[in-house]
């Protein structure tokens, strides 16, 4: 690779249309035939998916090219998210990303770990504007794929990029065989009440073929996925459409997504059946602002019943190779008799979506921000012993609230020993923040769900174990490995030194895994000490010394 300045760039920046990334004659992204497990904008549990994912046969290590001639323009490595990550600007004015690499080639290697010693730190993200940076040709070797950061499984994660958007890579030739059309597991029909606040949804999947008398405000959900050839995934559909007696009343295609948006995706899906039933069904409506951009509607795809009128509902699902399943329901309106909803139970408080709203009892004061919710919520409050339970869990916020815990009968020296701690169903820690404790002495967080909630103590360093045996090492042995955890409030901070000077440390959290790179800087022969120090939320400390002797 040779090494140029960005600013040449840009005397080839043009637009394409789908048709010209069509005809874009790009070199494959992997030696082996292109089977994907994952599609452009699915639902994933915390966004909509910015790219495609393509198999690696279950395997680390396959060569990883370049589609086209370029300029590296963005390097990063992280433990979460993308892992290890290249991404490219070609000189048509799109960008492509690899993601979840386990090794970058040399000369980007010995970039990216130049510039975390000189930072002194594992994660970085290192952007080229108006920096040297390196040339790439069609096809070149950019790494090996892997498993790195957010991922379940090895595979590499392709993006296709235009400024601030991402594009469905499915547009450019890739190879990839799809005869199989999607699956529509299940219709769901949404009743309103209220004003849209409260619904009773109806599962239509044995009652297809027959007429439903339903009254009021009605719209359509759907639970589908799509299946490729070569893959037994259930990946996400491109397009859905919605029609009520031949007429358009919703449809979305997945062509492109603003990257910011990405993170809506439960504007999308029902929070609500994916709490509880772990059941993707797509909201074929909108209610509220469109966060997402990618939909069309006709009232918001909302139907309005008339009594005796009868509605033929026609729901069309599409992958991106034009395969379809097409379904249809058929609802004649009826006369709504039903008492308007009051909300006066014990331990519940009726929240509005278009204010601020604040809540205190013996235990707690909660304030949420205007905007917090999606519709109005009734709120619910208990205390079990010592677990908070704060809302009901299936209730999406679209905002962080600021939980107060009035003050705790606690030893004034263990109160810098406090988290709080949100917990799964089996009572396991799944994250913890640390406390601001206020000039009340009560204790503040910020958190972004509801659950169940503990406070907790830490008093207990975190646990360092050295998985090499051997401290004599030849050029034969490349790592030092350490598992390295906490199991209370969680890691904070981990960082070694060789004779006193900083050492670089790579980290792959599922695992729990630290790695020392021993060629890199080589170290020289003889005896060496190897410091290793690890902090968790709470400032528990442990420290673990290891002398090598290097032949």
């Amino acid at each position: 690779m040779k090494k140029i300045s960005i600013a040449l760039i840009f005397l080839f920046l043009y637009e394409l249309n789908s048709q010209d990334l069509r005809n874009w004659d790009i070199k494959s992204v992997l030696d082996i035939p292109i089977v994907l497990s994952g599609t452009f904008a699915e639902h994933r549990s915390s966004h909509l998916h910015l790219g495609i994912d393509i198999k690696t046969n279950s395997k680390e290590g396959l060569n990883v090219y370049a589609v086209d001639s370029g300029y590296v323009y963005r390097l990063g490595v992280s433990t979460h998210g993308y892992g290890k990550f290249v991404e490219v600007i070609h000189d048509n004015g799109y960008k492509t990303l690899y993601a979840h690499l386990s090794r970058f080639s040399d000369d980007i290697r010995e970039y990216v770990r130049d510039y975390q010693y000189e930072k002194k730190r594992f994660r970085v993200q290192i952007k080229m504007k108006d920096k040297p940076i390196f040339k790439v040709n069609k096809g070149e070797f950019l790494g090996f794929s892997g498993n790195t950061g957010s991922s379940s499984g090895p595979h590499v994660h392709f993006e296709l990029r235009k400024e601030d958007k991402a594009i469905n890579p499915m547009y450019l030739n890739f190879d990839i065989k799809d005869e199989v059309k999607p699956i529509l597991k299940n219709i769901f029909v949404y009743s309103f009440y209220d004003n849209m606040r409260d619904k009773r949804i109806d599962k239509l999947n044995n009652k297809i073929g027959d007429t439903l008398a339903l009254c009021g405000k009605v719209a359509i959900g759907i639970e589908t996925f799509d299946k490729l050839d070569y893959a037994d995934n259930k990946n996400g559909v491109y397009f859905v459409e919605v029609r009520v007696n031949s007429d358009m009343i919703y449809q979305f295609r997945m062509d492109s997504l603003e990257i910011r948006r990405s993170k809506y995706v439960y504007k999308h899906l029902d929070y609500k059946m994916k709490k509880k039933n772990d059941s993707k069904v797509i909201k074929c409506f909108i209610k509220g602002e469109d966060q997402l951009n990618l939909q069309k509607s006709v009232n918001n795809g909302i139907i309005d019943l008339e009594k005796d009128s009868l509605y033929n509902i026609s729901i069309s699902v599409d992958d991106f190779n034009g395969n379809r399943v097409f379904s249809t329901i058929t609802i004649i309106g009826d006369s709504c008799e039903m008492d308007e909803t009051k909300v006066d139970d014990e331990g519940q408080n009726l929240m509005s979506k278009d204010k601020s709203n604040y809540i205190e009892n013996e235990y707690v004061k909660i304030f949420f921000p205007k905007n917090s919710f999606d519709e109005d919520i009734n709120f619910e409050f208990t205390k079990e012993d010592s677990i908070y339970n704060i809302g009901s869990d299936w209730i999406y916020l679209n905002n962080g609230y600021k939980l107060t815990f009035k003050p705790q009968e606690i030893e004034e020296s263990l109160k810098n020993k406090l988290f709080l701690a949100y917990l799964d169903e089996d009572f396991s820690i799944s994250s913890s923040k640390t406390a601001k404790i206020n000039k009340d002495d009560e204790l503040e967080f910020w958190v972004s769900k509801f659950g169940k909630y503990a406070i907790m103590y830490d008093s207990i360093p975190p646990n360092i174990n050295i998985l090499s045996s051997k401290n004599v090492l030849d050029d034969s042995i490349e790592y030092i490995d350490f598992e390295i955890k906490d199991d209370m409030s969680g890691l904070s901070i981990v960082y070694a030194t060789l004779d006193d000077k900083w050492i670089l440390l790579e980290h792959e959290h599922k695992y729990d895994l630290f790695r020392y790179d021993l060629t890199y800087p080589k170290i020289k022969s003889g005896y060496h000490v190897l410091n290793l120090v690890a902090v968790d939320l709470l400032g528990n400390k442990s420290e673990f010394s290891y002398t090598i002797y290097k032949r």
